[in-house]
């Protein structure tokens, strides 16, 4: 199983997400406050998944990392708390407003998981011995 990738800027965001996530059985990446820092870990480690907070520390946006994790087609949600609209481009992901509830991180992280296996083809079955 891989991990769940969180990019967060806010520390005690950033805690609270990966006990939310830790918690529910999920392995965590990060979290990571930058998008490099982020990028770097996707050749380190299998992610599964992803929570992006949409505006990171210094106005950096997380676009690049999503479109690098659509590209993989690594399903991800996205985070935001000052109301800024997400990137059109992206208006078929899921996202959770600041401040959240584990619920809501929870769900949305459920749905984008188990849409992203639908679409995976299913493991090669091994031949049979003989």
């Amino acid at each position: 199983m891989g991990s769940i990738l969180i990019v967060e800027d806010e520390a005690i965001l950033a805690l609270e997400i990966q006990e939310i996530v830790s918690g529910a059985g999920y392995p965590v990446a990060g979290p990571y406050r930058s998008v490099a820092k982020a990028r770097a870990s996707l050749d380190r480690e299998p992610i599964d998944g992803a929570l992006l907070d949409v505006n990171l520390e210094g106005g950096e946006l997380v676009y690049p990392l999503a479109d690098e994790l659509a590209a993989r087609g690594t399903p991800f949600i996205f985070a935001t708390g000052n109301g800024r609209w997400v990137d059109r481009r992206f208006a078929h992901v899921p996202v959770v407003h600041k401040p959240y509830r584990p619920s809501e991180i929870l769900g949305a992280l459920r749905r984008v998981l188990h849409w992203a296996s639908t679409l995976r083809p299913p493991p090669a079955a091994s031949a049979p011995r003989e």
